[in-house]
């Protein structure tokens, strides 16, 4: 292990950056798992026994996560201004249906014109 460290080191002064720790090398490929992986996939090879391990500690948001999530994001709500994409059954203009029998379920009052 100290020439598994003693090389990492050396490699980081060769290259002209401050030292890491050889745990962040393996942060680093957890959260690369993470960018294209399921997260209880990601918990697996990382041998986490618990997911929540795996999401405070090894999964980070990069500024490219945001800006898919913005353009994301756009997309969904450019789509929303389409009128066929509202639902009659989430919206708040559909009438309540009547069920007979129902607790709490009365018919619909007609009102008149």
């Amino acid at each position: 292990m100290n020439n598994v460290l003693r090389k990492f080191k050396t490699r980081c002064r060769w290259a002209s950056v401050k030292e890491y720790a050889l745990h962040d090398l393996r942060r680093s490929c957890i959260t690369n798992w993470a960018s294209h992986l399921p997260i209880h996939v990601t918990k697996e090879l990382a041998g986490h026994a618990d997911i929540r391990t795996t999401e405070k500690y090894y999964l980070a948001v990069r500024d490219e996560d945001i800006a898919r999530a913005q353009q994301v994001q756009a997309e969904l709500i450019g789509e929303l201004t389409r009128p066929d994409l509202t639902d009659a059954k989430v919206t708040q203009t559909v009438h309540r249906r009547y069920f007979p029998g129902r607790r709490g379920c009365r018919p619909k009052r007609e009102v008149p014109d």
